[in-house]
């Protein structure tokens, strides 16, 4: 089986693990695995910018 596309991609924040748990994820935003790249549901884009400020 050959590789047909490869996607670099990069770090940009690492968020406290104490405010962000998995259990606060699955709960409050619905996230149960993460498979790669994508996008998350505002609510959690919300709470991210929060944190940024």
């Amino acid at each position: 089986m050959a590789i047909n596309a490869l996607m670099k991609i990069q770090l940009n924040k690492r968020y406290s693990g104490e405010k962000l748990t998995f259990e606060v994820l699955k709960s409050e935003y619905g996230i149960f695995a993460v498979r790669g790249p994508g996008g998350i549901p505002n609510s959690l884009s919300a709470a991210l910018h929060k944190y940024n400020k």
